[in-house]
């Protein structure tokens, strides 16, 4: 489960934030906690080193506390068109078409 959830999260769009509020804070805190390192792209230096911090939470015992990390370079976030399929944008709440139907989210 924790696997799946930190690729879930990987593949939440940037402009999504969690809507636990001290969850949010946190993804807004490690952002720019991470930026001011000055690493950057490529670790050539910069004042953008990651676009986004995303956490994703479940319930478990405090024993457990099981943690899984995924790195994605945003050069592997791209999209592909198909010409035969209807256009679709990924949002906050699942995918919408161009004709403005709604899908949930594969997760």
């Amino acid at each position: 489960k924790c696997a799946l959830m930190a690729k879930q999260a990987l593949t939440r769009p940037v402009n999504c934030r969690s809507e636990i509020p001290y969850v949010r804070e946190l993804e807004e805190e490690l952002l720019d906690r991470i930026n001011r390192t000055g690493i950057g792209p490529g670790g050539l230096g910069g004042n953008t080193t990651a676009l986004a911090v995303n956490i994703n939470t479940y319930p478990t015992h405090i024993a457990g506390l099981p943690v899984a990390v995924n790195i994605c370079c945003h050069v592997n976030r791209h999209a592909v068109r198909v010409p035969a399929l209807r256009e679709r944008t990924l949002t906050c709440d699942g995918e919408k078409d161009s004709d403005g139907k709604t899908y949930d989210s594969p997760f």
